[in-house]
């Protein structure tokens, strides 16, 4: 499958109750991230629309809402109501519908969710969409995804100037065909960004996109590794390297996955 396919051949639509379309979801589906690891399940990914959600969701659906968000703009309340929603829905699928139906994603001191013990996961969201992911910790140090929309003419400097070094961008310039610069510089930043989130919890505190380069991109394959540029952790020295994956969620969005 193509990340750059319009049409990606992922699951259909799952049942949608009557209380989540008043809420201003419209559409809910698993998405594969192209793991061939059992332990690594589909993300659960939302469509949505920000103009019919309402902020009385977070109690209809027994979601909890900080002060923070509750000052917030409609637009973010709406992100991360539904960012909470697909990872209580992820880990219902690890747990059970049961064990988990009202359960909490808390918040944790550096605004991370905190997951149920014994288990790892990640949250992210872009334009009309949200996803998350859960899964057990068993075996697996960490997992990130992340959901950007492809990168235009208007903050692609800003970006290149932040996220990569020129060897970086010579590469991403050397690959681009098929695949536009601007998409490949798209999966780039959302691959760091998912390698960020993925590997937090190990090193416990924020650090630069500088802190990994990209050294290989097959956007065809949805297939790149990062490489990390100094020690971050005793787990994560210099030099290590680290597959991800990437998919298209539509012809100008895509979602990006760490595991380790």
């Amino acid at each position: 499958m193509s990340p750059v396919d319009p049409n990606p051949a992922t699951s259909a639509h799952l049942p949608l109750s009557a209380e989540r379309r008043a809420s201003g979801v419209i559409g809910i589906r698993p998405f594969e991230l192209g793991w061939t690891d059992a332990r690594v399940p589909p993300a659960i990914l939302l469509t949505y629309e920000v103009d019919a959600f309402d902020v009385a969701a977070f109690a209809q659906h027994r979601i909890d809402m900080s002060d923070s968000i509750g000052r917030s703009v409609k637009k973010r309340q709406a992100e991360f109501f539904m960012g909470r929603l697909a990872a209580r829905d992820a880990v219902a699928g690890v747990l059970g519908a049961h064990r988990h139906q009202d359960g909490q994603i808390g918040v944790g001191e550096s605004r991370q969710p905190v997951w149920p013990t014994g288990m790892l996961g990640s949250i992210t969201h872009a334009g009309p969409y949200a996803a998350a992911v859960a899964t057990a910790s068993t075996g697996i140090n960490g997992i990130g995804i992340d959901i950007e929309r492809r990168i235009g003419a208007e903050t692609r400097e800003s970006v290149e100037g932040t996220v990569l070094t020129l060897t970086e961008q010579a590469l991403l310039h050397a690959l681009a065909g098929d695949v536009s610069y601007e998409m490949l510089l798209t999966i780039a930043f959302s691959a760091k960004e998912s390698f960020f989130k993925g590997s937090f919890a190990t090193v416990g505190t924020y650090f630069d996109f500088d802190a990994v380069d990209l050294v290989a991109l097959d956007a065809r394959a949805g297939t790149l590794e990062l490489m990390l540029t100094r020690s971050l952790a005793p787990a994560l020295p210099q030099g290590r390297r680290f597959a991800l994956r990437t998919r298209s969620i539509d012809a100008d969005t895509i979602l990006t996955s760490f595991v380790w």
